[in-house]
């Protein structure tokens, strides 16, 4: 995939301390892959015209990264899906909301805590109060928000382009809407959208994907 159209949606799996760090505390995805990074295609601009850029938060904030950097790496599997059904107006729509509101945000460190306590919940305290049969003990973490909601992350910023584009015509796209609604902006990791990919594939059509170093164009 040399040249990926506009509004295409990433998942990543980096082996970075990030990305090891979100395996233990987000685990795997339905799909049965580690998803530590999100992020979507973007329009391409002034002289790198011919040269696809993707709009990304990372540690350095929310910036524009050459798509080549995201192939550059043969360690860091990807995956990358359309859209499908979505007309311009509704990827548009999205991707100039996380343009105009995200580019050059500085990226949110202080959110980590949470998703720590996220996985705390999820993995200790919800699975010993049904051992134990200690209904007092259950956490619904997905009615508590993040405790730090300024700045951006990976998928918040994706989150919102994929409610803000489902949103010009809520109603052809409600299974989808419901299923992100589970989440928070705040609270959604790079799995808790993965699955909702996962959940919607007649939403999202995998496009391309790179799994230990094996390329596969699907289409």
């Amino acid at each position: 995939m040399t040249n990926p159209m506009v509004g295409l949606i990433i998942f990543g799996e980096g082996h970075d301390f990030t990305g090891k760090l979100q395996k233990i505390t987000n685990g795997k995805a339905k799909d049965g892959h580690y998803k530590t990074h999100t992020c979507q295609t973007t329009y391409p601009t002034g002289s790198k015209r011919d040269l696809p850029l993707v709009l990304s938060s990372e540690i350095n904030g929310c910036v524009h990264v050459p798509w080549g950097q995201f192939l550059s790496d043969s360690t860091y599997n990807i995956w990358v899906y359309k859209m499908v059904g979505m007309s311009d107006e509704e990827i548009f729509a999205g991707l100039d909301y996380s343009e105009s509101t995200y580019l050059n945000m500085p990226y949110a460190f202080l959110a980590w805590p949470w998703f720590g306590w996220k996985a705390l919940v999820n993995r200790v305290i919800n699975p010993l109060g049904e051992k134990l049969g200690l209904k007092w003990l259950h956490h619904d973490i997905h009615t508590e928000n993040n405790w730090f909601t300024r700045n951006i992350f990976c998928s918040k910023q994706d989150y919102k382009s994929i409610d803000t584009s489902s949103g010009v015509y809520p109603e052809r796209w409600k299974k989808l809407r419901n299923d992100l609604h589970d989440y928070m902006p705040d609270t959604c990791d790079p799995v808790d959208l993965a699955n909702v990919a996962y959940d919607n594939p007649d939403v999202f059509e995998l496009q391309f994907q790179r799994v230990d170093g094996v390329i596969r164009n699907i289409p």
